[in-house]
């Protein structure tokens, strides 16, 4: 089973969520969004762990890829972190 977690919850966002979720082989295990109320739709509706911070996501949920769905000014950090910790 691949582990992959889903930054962002616009519309791409909840579009790769809901492909990604649809997949035998692929557990969603972790959304990330600044939303609290797009997190607690997720949260209630899927069961899955969600946070606020993309860190601590990272530092709390084991990962083999994430999915980055945010503005584009926000894909360096999120890329270069996530490469750092060896992730898809």
């Amino acid at each position: 089973m691949i582990k992959v977690a889903v930054v962002g919850l616009g519309k791409m966002g909840l579009s790769h969520h809901a492909t990604i979720n649809a997949h035998p082989d692929v557990d969603v295990v972790g959304i990330c969004d600044s939303s609290s109320y797009a997190l607690g739709v997720l949260k209630k509706y899927t069961g899955v762990e969600t946070y606020t911070d993309f860190d601590a996501m990272l530092d709390t949920v084991d990962l083999d890829a994430v999915v980055i769905a945010t503005p584009s000014s926000s894909h360096a950090h999120m890329v270069r972190t996530a490469l750092e910790r060896d992730l898809h």
